[in-house]
C-alpha cells in the first residue's frame, strides 16, 4: 500500500493525450481515497503530467510558461552565504511543516508558474529572477490541505532541483518534509483517541 505518489512531468508530446487523461483520473481517485500527491513541473513545455492531474482534481490553475531560475530562495540568510545568486522570491510561509528547517531552497534552472490562483492552494514560496531584477516573482511551491478525507497536494514548478544543488540548495530536507506532510499522519493521528494512538494507529488504505 502507498500513501504518497510523486509525479514528475515530461514534454506532453512524449505521452498520448489518452494516457495523460488516464493518469489524471487515476491520481484523482488515489487522492480522493486519501493519497498524497507531489506534482513536479518545470519550464515550458515540461508540465504535461502535472497539468493533467491538476485538471482531474478540478484545480483552477494550470502551469504555464518559463521563468528564469538558477537562484536561491532564502529565509534570514545573508546573501554572501549563497553559492548561487539570490532570488527575488521568498519563503512566504516559513512556519508551514514543509518549510521546517529550510534556510535556502534552490528554485531549479528554469521554472514554470501557475496561470492564476486557486482556493485552498497556499503559496509557500515564490521564485524566478535574481534579487536585482525588477520582475515580480511567481508562486514556486504550493500546498493544498483539504481536510475532507481527500489527500494533500504539493506542487513544485522546478523539477531540476531534484539533481542540481540538491544538498546545497536545501532540496534534500525539502523533499523529506513534503513526503512526510503528504502522508497526512498528523491529521490521521488526531482521529484516534490519545490514549490509544500508540497501540491502535494504522494508516488506512488508499
Amino acid at each position: 500500500q502507498h500513501r504518497v505518489a510523486f509525479i514528475i512531468s515530461s514534454h506532453p508530446d512524449d505521452v498520448r493525450r489518452s494516457e495523460l487523461d488516464r493518469l489524471g483520473k487515476a491520481c484523482a481517485a488515489f487522492n480522493g481515497r486519501g493519497g498524497g500527491l507531489f506534482l513536479f513541473a518545470d519550464n515550458a513545455p515540461f508540465f504535461g503530467q502535472a497539468n493533467a492531474v491538476l485538471k482531474a482534481l478540478g484545480v483552477r490553475f494550470d502551469l504555464i510558461s518559463s521563468n528564469d531560475g538558477g537562484n536561491f530562495v532564502g529565509k534570514d540568510v545573508p546573501p554572501n552565504d549563497y553559492k548561487m545568486p539570490r532570488s527575488n522570491g521568498e519563503i512566504k510561509l516559513p512556519d508551514h511543516p514543509i518549510m521546517t528547517g529550510i534556510a535556502t531552497l534552490f528554485e531549479g534552472e528554469t521554472i514554470s508558474y501557475p496561470s492564476t490562483t486557486s482556493p485552498g492552494y497556499d503559496v509557500l514560496a515564490t521564485g524566478g529572477f535574481e534579487a536585482r531584477s525588477s520582475s515580480i516573482p511567481q508562486p514556486m511551491v504550493l500546498a493544498h490541505n483539504p481536510r475532507n478525507g481527500c489527500g494533500r497536494v504539493a506542487v513544485d514548478v522546478g523539477f531540476t532541483k531534484l539533481w542540481l544543488q540538491f544538498r546545497v540548495g536545501g532540496t534534500d530536507r525539502y523533499i523529506a518534509n513534503v513526503a512526510a506532510w503528504l502522508t497526512n499522519v498528523d491529521y490521521l493521528m488526531q482521529q484516534v483517541p490519545k490514549e490509544k494512538r500508540r497501540e491502535t494507529f494504522r494508516f488506512p488504505p488508499c
